[in-house]
């Protein structure tokens, strides 16, 4: 984006990664880069963004009224019309990834919170971030759209099975990325498939 003109407040919660994106754009005058939560951005004039990205921050806020207060920053800063991207991580690309594709997934499996019976992850031991279902999503969303001054917008796959394909997906010629690349887009919405990605962004839309 950065690259067609826009100019971009980018913000992170920690400082290895701000002093990152500050060496990344350094070359940029139309990035500024900041410390910063996203849960208070006092920082940030109210209906001042054509957009607003909010691709971590959720994932790693433990409550379901942290994740709320994040959406509503996020609405207040944007101008009217103007969409927010929110991003989830669902528990079952990373469980199938990083346990059932490991070494020894039964030992593995032993180490995070999870139930069997209904093969959903509890407790994602070890890691901040929160993992998803697809339901918990539609709950918060809910939540959000009785409470803050949102219509809802799309919902879209990120990644698609990306992650767990992943060796097959960076053995590709460009040709073929580029397919891979045009069939993600495709099946971004197909909700068939929603549940396979890693993650997944729900676009509120500012009234």
């Amino acid at each position: 984006m950065a690259e067609e003109g826009f100019y971009i407040d980018a913000i992170d919660l920690h400082p290895d990664n701000v002093a990152r994106m500050k060496e990344l754009f350094k070359d940029k005058s139309n990035v500024s880069v900041k410390l910063g939560n996203a849960l208070d951005l006092h920082d940030f004039s109210n209906d001042v963004y054509d957009l607003v990205l909010e691709l971590g921050p959720i994932y790693h806020l433990e409550s379901i009224e942290q994740r709320v207060k994040a959406i509503k920053e996020a609405a207040r800063v944007a101008k009217k019309g103007a969409p927010i991207f929110v991003s989830f991580v669902l528990q079952d690309a990373p469980l199938i990834e990083y346990i059932f594709q490991s070494e020894n997934p039964a030992e593995e499996i032993n180490e995070i919170g999870y139930e069997r019976d209904t093969a959903l992850v509890t407790d994602n031991t070890g890691s901040s971030i929160q993992l998803h279902t697809i339901s918990a999503i539609d709950e918060l969303t809910d939540k959000v759209l009785e409470t803050l001054p949102v219509s809802k917008g799309p919902r879209f796959a990120q990644d698609g099975l990306s992650q767990v394909i992943r060796e097959s997906v960076n053995n590709m010629s460009e040709a073929s990325y580029n397919e891979w690349i045009q069939y993600l887009i495709a099946t971004a919405e197909r909700a068939d498939l929603m549940g396979y990605s890693n993650h997944v962004v729900q676009i509120f839309i500012k009234n």
